[in-house]
């Protein structure tokens, strides 16, 4: 004999379902994070493969880690010159006893004792931003009949330095590539990048910027 349908039992039940349904997605969701999150770190990292250029570009900031990539690619013998760009920001007298001292001026002094010859260090000063650095960049350059160029960054930075740089020297003579450190030994570390700290912020302030320029200046993260 067919069972009677029984309103009432159908709405004790149909919760339960909708809840392990929920549940399953749920954990779901977060069984798939850690690979998600390790993506999207790996996709921040935008690089070209190693080559030959005129001159490798240090663009500010890194704490150190793009003059250091700078210094390596140029002791490789694949650029005979460096671009330092330089905020032009004096650092705090208490420390460097100089009113002039700026980290570009620190980061010049670095790789002269690194080797570069001191008429193969330049310095441009004034840029305060990725866009700033592309923009002033590209004349300073071109001055000097520069044909290629080495952008060197951290690579949490790259994939937006690159757009950038791509954007504003397309119709430019001058051919731009991207390096980073290589990244078992960079700072920048995308795999479980959400459990450091200096990670973190990396990721999180390149996720804002990405955003604000594509917004901004219409300058997508290819």
């Amino acid at each position: 004999m067919p069972r009677r349908w029984d309103p009432l039992w159908h709405w004790r039940i149909r919760p339960v379902r909708v809840l392990l349904v929920v549940a399953g997605i749920l954990l779901a969701a977060i069984l798939a994070m850690p690979t998600l999150l390790n993506a999207y770190g790996r996709w921040l990292i935008r690089t070209d493969p190693p080559g030959k250029a005129d001159v490798a570009i240090v663009l500010g900031g890194g704490e150190g880690e793009r003059l250091g990539a700078a210094v390596r690619i140029w002791r490789e013998g694949r650029v005979p010159a460096l671009l330092i760009i330089d905020p032009g920001i004096p650092l705090l007298p208490v420390y460097t006893g100089e009113d002039s001292l700026t980290m570009g001026e620190v980061k010049r002094r670095i790789a002269l004792r690194r080797g570069v010859p001191e008429d193969r260090v330049w310095i441009l000063r004034g840029p305060t931003s990725t866009y700033e650095e592309a923009i002033e960049s590209r004349p300073f350059l071109e001055r000097r009949g520069i044909r290629s160029a080495i952008i060197v960054t951290s690579p949490f930075h790259s994939r937006r330095a690159r757009a950038t740089f791509r954007r504003y020297f397309r119709d430019s003579s001058i051919r731009t590539q991207m390096e980073t450190l290589p990244l078992e030994i960079s700072q920048d570390r995308p795999d479980r990048w959400w459990t450091r700290e200096h990670d973190q912020m990396a990721v999180f302030t390149e996720t804002v910027k990405i955003l604000f320029y594509w917004n901004r200046y219409g300058i997508r993260p290819v």
